[in-house]
């Protein structure tokens, strides 16, 4: 876990937060579907989410389920830095107040933010 998918190159990451897994987990289909409709290059996820939902589970059980799905899925992990903190932390201060946004929330947010920013999309040209 934490390396990227076989084959994966600049493609285009879909970055799954916690309520996609926990829902698939569960078995909605709308999840599952979601899922599977994704190539295996553009799964993704930050290792907040990671971390909530090892915080989640409630045995050793759930918490091996999680490992293993993450790891068989090819879900590439996308990191903390010190860039994507520091973006949390001017995020929180422009937004914790009016729209109660939370640290998970805004570490999430800086880390996608990251990736527009420094991956931005070619154009066709």
């Amino acid at each position: 876990m934490g390396r990227g998918p076989p084959g994966a190159g600049m493609d285009t990451l879909t970055i799954l937060d916690t309520d996609v897994f926990i829902d698939h987990c569960r078995g909605l289909a709308a999840a599952t579907a979601y899922l599977q409709g994704l190539s295996v290059a553009q799964r993704a996820t930050t290792d907040v989410t990671v971390m909530e939902l090892y915080k989640g589970a409630v045995n050793r059980e759930q918490l091996t389920m999680i490992e293993r799905f993450l790891a068989r899925n090819y879900v590439t992990r996308l990191p903390v830095s010190t860039v994507t903190s520091q973006q949390a932390v001017s995020l929180l201060l422009d937004y914790s107040l009016a729209h109660g946004l939370g640290i998970p929330d805004a570490l999430i947010a800086a880390i996608a933010l990251a990736r527009i920013i420094h991956h931005p999309k070619k154009s066709a040209g």
